[in-house]
């Protein structure tokens, strides 16, 4: 079984980064609702859970 932690704390650190300063509809940091879906995704998942809004 592969070690996903790299790649998710790759894709957690990018998808963070990448809308820095944008809020979502209800004034939030838009990292939020990518966040929420990853935590309730495989751990082999997570990484593209984080990147959904960002690519």
């Amino acid at each position: 079984m592969r070690n996903y932690e790299a790649e998710v704390a790759l894709a957690e650190q990018v998808a963070t980064e990448a809308p820095a300063g944008q809020l979502d509809k209800a004034r939030l940091p838009y990292i939020g609702h990518p966040r929420g879906v990853a935590l309730r995704t495989t751990h082999e998942c997570r990484a593209v859970a984080l990147f959904r809004d960002v690519v």
